[in-house]
């Protein structure tokens, strides 16, 4: 059978043996290496332009405080402008009489004062509005300066022209400055946003890149892993079957030659033994083709439960009857149904040889001298098939892997079987819809239990 490209390959038993590949499935490595590639894409872009809108927003932030700290100098010019101003207009109106026909009296030292400051915000200004202004300042000082002292009305408005012109720049610096500072806010927001995102989205990429490579290694060890596991699988199979098919065939090979002898002497007595010894052998052969058999129709999905209802007890007896002709010297085999009648929903073929295989279980593993018994128990909410007997039982160390396929418990002595028969039942049971429980005490009881649920 051809496993198809792009899907796990898995242990399929199929009639000349145990056929192993596992493998990890081409497209999704395709797949894996992919999406690794397009993350790592996708987390160096993202590094790059979280580190490209970072920069670019640090440097309009070291702009914007540029613009602030400047702006904050033409503040403290200002201030100093019109501080040095109204000195000089009290030292002027207190230091000394006036003529009617002088000026009004600024001093070279007030005025260079007074220019110095000017001249200094005028280089420190951008706007074209606050440049305007300070040179409307300019030419006002200069216009006082030339003002007399009887020009009075024109002494008073040049000098509320000044303030108010004072008061204009610092109104229209207090202004840009608060923008400035709006501006910095939200460039400083911006920048904290970008780097948070920039960080949670690369976290996210790099964190989906660690899932990615972990999934991918812990396939690639399940994969290794299962691999040895079936390749012993696949040596214990080997071994058990050459061992199991040997014997019986050397058997009938032995019963064929002792045939051919007894025939020479007509000894009518030892042929019909012997015959009869071939067919058994052969027999035991075709219960263990058929447990190989049922394992690959399982293993590829074609095994599945057709559920009918009937009475359980009469197909009980009816195994019964058929065990106990196989029973062993001593053994003593007895069915016990707490109900008359019992009828129930399943699969009739799959609950007969689950019950015929634990039944044989028991008679080959308890030994002589022993007690095995068939319960059924039909309540409102469960069916419960339990076989008991009191034979040698199972060790501990045994009880975990009961189950697997191909495992024997180490004191089955030289009973022949292939390992399969429980994992078979189990299976069974699950595609009913039920579970299959066990417990055991060496050499006092041992118990498996088929639960199915009443719908």
């Amino acid at each position: 059978m051809k496993i198809p490209e792009g899907s796990e390959s898995r242990n399929i038993l199929i009639r000349g043996g145990l056929r192993i590949t596992r493998q990890l499935a081409p497209t999704a490595l395709k797949s894996f290496r992919f999406d690794f590639y397009i993350g790592c894409a996708a987390s160096i872009i993202l590094v790059i332009l979280t580190g490209a809108v970072s920069y670019n927003t640090l440097i309009q932030q070291e702009r914007n405080e540029k613009r602030i700290e400047r702006t904050y100098q033409v503040l403290r010019k200002t201030d100093s402008l019109n501080m040095l101003f109204n000195q000089a207009m009290v030292y002027q109106t207190y230091s000394k009489p006036l003529a009617p026909k002088d000026s009004f009296g600024l001093n070279a030292q007030q005025y260079d004062g007074l220019n110095t400051k000017v001249n200094s915000l005028k280089a420190l200004v951008i706007d074209d509005n606050q440049l305007t202004q300070v040179i409307n300042l300019k030419h006002q000082i200069d216009t006082l300066r030339r003002t007399t002292f009887s020009e009075s009305g024109s002494i008073r408005l040049q000098i509320e022209k000044i303030n108010e012109t004072i008061r204009r720049f610092k109104h229209l610096e207090e202004m840009f400055l608060s923008s400035q500072e709006a501006g910095y806010k939200l460039s400083s927001k911006q920048t904290r946003v970008v780097i948070v995102a920039g960080s949670v989205l690369i976290m996210v990429i790099v964190s989906f890149l660690v899932y990615l490579i972990l999934k991918e290694l812990n396939a690639r060890i399940r994969a290794y892993r299962e691999e040895f596991e079936l390749n012993q699988l696949k040596s214990t199979f080997v071994t058990l079957a050459s061992h199991e098919f040997r014997t019986p065939l050397s058997s009938i090979l032995l019963s064929a030659t002792l045939i051919a002898k007894y025939l020479e002497k007509d000894e009518k007595t030892s042929i019909v033994k012997h015959v009869a010894k071939i067919k058994q052998v052969v027999h035991n052969l075709e219960d263990i083709l058929e447990d190989f058999l049922s394992v690959e129709r399982l293993e590829e999905g074609l095994t599945e439960a057709e559920f009918s209802s009937f009475d359980l007890v009469p197909l009980c007896e009816e195994i019964m009857a058929a065990m106990k002709q196989m029973a062993r010297p001593g053994q003593e085999l007895t069915y016990k149904p707490v109900q008359e009648n019992a009828v129930v929903c399943l699969d009739r073929m799959l609950i007969s040889k689950s019950i015929n295989s634990l039944l044989s279980n028991a008679i080959k593993y308890a030994g002589d001298e022993t007690n095995i018994e068939l319960v059924t128990n039909l309540t409102a909410e469960n069916l419960l098939i339990s076989v008991r007997d009191n034979g040698i039982g199972i060790a501990k160390q045994d009880q975990m892997q009961l189950f697997s396929k191909f495992y024997r418990i180490n004191n089955t002595g030289h009973i022949s079987g292939t390992g399969l028969g429980l994992n078979i039942v189990k299976r069974y049971v699950q595609l009913m819809n039920g579970t299959l429980q066990f417990w055991s005490t060496p050499y006092k009881e041992t118990c498996f239990t088929m639960i199915f649920p009443v719908k």
